[in-house]
């Protein structure tokens, strides 16, 4: 594995132009949205982001997020200056403020104008917040010689990281290397500061030891089961015990397996390499963001002008004014999912001393089902194929088919997961709901 400094200086050098693409890409399809109901300062900064964004200075890139660029004239009147601007880093703050507060119709006006799906003031704040941290950490790596140790690097990796996780989906496909470039992102760089640091899958190495040796035990026995003689009932009797005992570790191991599933998840570690990947190797192949956005809209989108807000009778209620709306990207909506499953797991262990993780409605097989394909009612969800597999308990295969109480078994995970569908689809619902295209 490189070490962590090395890959740190790529970040910077021969994978700054993805970055910058991302980012040129992000503000773009913005700015399209929203530049029809306000004034612009500054364009021809903005404009430059449709050429070969990739040749630009970074910094030049992620200060468009906190640069001054826009204007309102109800803003301007409300604070006696007409050349006031704002950037899209700062307006959430404005929105919060006691100015606005006691004058919901220009807060109205302001909603109306910038938030534009799937994009809404709280994510602006957001992306500006991004920007302004890896300029601060790109200065600092370029004026230091580098990072000292990796805790700095491991901020620059959370930011970037944060990112990706709430990267519009829509313009995800338009970004060429994405998927390369995420993994580049949360599985080598991470995996090398994690290095360092000494956490990690493979830090500990007596658990790992462990758990090889009770698979292979659990293994060994298992097969002494299928191999026993035909007078199995008889020889049965004297084994009673270790039979029991060998379901328990079964589960066990399931168990353990789940718990590392989990922890790959939260740290979005994907432990396959990458080290040969051409992305690595040569950078010459990205496109310019005009090939990029050739399917973003930048047309005028003959939005209304702020006057039309202000002469609208259908006035948003205080409740809708206090609050903003938050879209979620699919892979946001899946680590919530991943957040809820554990709060299922502990509320049914705690009813229901057998539950077992395979019983968890949003397993992860089950939760990607959920958040990736068109499901939309409980009835949908129970009828998926891959909820029925485990609905039926289809994971069950070959020797274990032969475990006492089976069909015991099979029963208990059916009631568990008709009782999670009744008791958790509504919060469910809502997470799958926050995505823009639900709405």
């Amino acid at each position: 594995m490189s070490d962590y400094k090395t890959i740190a200086n790529m970040v910077f050098t021969n994978q700054a132009p993805t970055l910058k693409v991302l980012f040129a890409t992000l503000f773009l399809d913005i700015y399209a949205n929203i530049k029809d109901g306000i004034e612009v300062s500054d364009e021809a900064d903005i404009e430059e982001l449709r050429g070969y964004s990739e040749q630009l200075d970074l910094n030049a890139i992620l200060r468009r997020f906190n640069h001054n660029h826009f204007g309102m004239n109800s803003l301007g009147r409300l604070r006696g200056n007409n050349n006031f601007r704002f950037s899209l880093g700062d307006i959430s703050d404005y929105l919060a403020s006691h100015q606005l507060k006691n004058n919901p119709q220009i807060k109205k006006v302001v909603l109306r104008a910038l938030e534009k799906k799937p994009y809404s003031v709280t994510q602006y704040s957001t992306y500006g917040a991004i920007a302004e941290e890896i300029v601060r950490w790109r200065n600092y790596w370029a004026h230091n010689d580098g990072f000292k140790n990796p805790s700095e690097a491991l901020v620059l990796q959370s930011n970037i990281a944060l990112i990706l996780k709430i990267y519009p989906d829509h313009l995800q496909d338009k970004i060429n290397g994405f998927d390369e470039y995420s993994e580049f992102i949360n599985s080598k760089f991470l995996e090398s500061i994690l290095e360092i640091l000494g956490v990690g899958l493979n830090q500990n190495i007596d658990e790992e030891i462990k758990a090889h040796f009770q698979a292979e035990n659990s293994q060994l026995k298992i097969n002494e089961l299928a191999n026993m003689p035909d007078d199995v009932d008889q020889q049965l009797s004297g084994i009673s015990y270790d039979t029991l005992e060998i379901i328990e570790k079964v589960d066990q191991l399931n168990s353990n397996f789940d718990k590392i599933e989990g922890i790959i998840d939260s740290l979005s570690v994907q432990i396959s390499t990458i080290s040969s990947h051409p992305q690595f190797i040569r950078n010459d192949g990205l496109p310019s963001v005009d090939s990029v956005l050739n399917d973003v809209t930048l047309a005028n989108n003959n939005q209304p002008s702020e006057e039309v807000y202000l002469n609208e009778s259908n006035e948003l209620t205080m409740e809708e004014l206090d609050s903003v709306n938050i879209f979620l990207t699919n892979a946001e909506v899946l680590d919530s999912l991943m957040e809820m499953r554990q709060k299922i797991k502990s509320e049914m262990k705690k009813k229901y001393s057998d539950f077992q993780n395979w019983h968890n409605i949003l397993m992860q097989p089950l939760s990607k089902q959920l958040v990736y394909f068109d499901i939309e009612s409980a009835k949908a969800f129970k009828e998926d194929e891959i909820f029925q597999y485990y609905y039926a308990s289809s994971q069950i295969k070959g020797t274990l088919l032969e475990m006492p109480n089976l069909d015991e078994r099979k029963q208990t995970a059916v009631k568990y997961m008709d009782e999670q569908l009744d008791r958790y689809w509504p919060d469910i619902q809502e997470l799958l709901n926050k995505r823009p295209s639900a709405t």
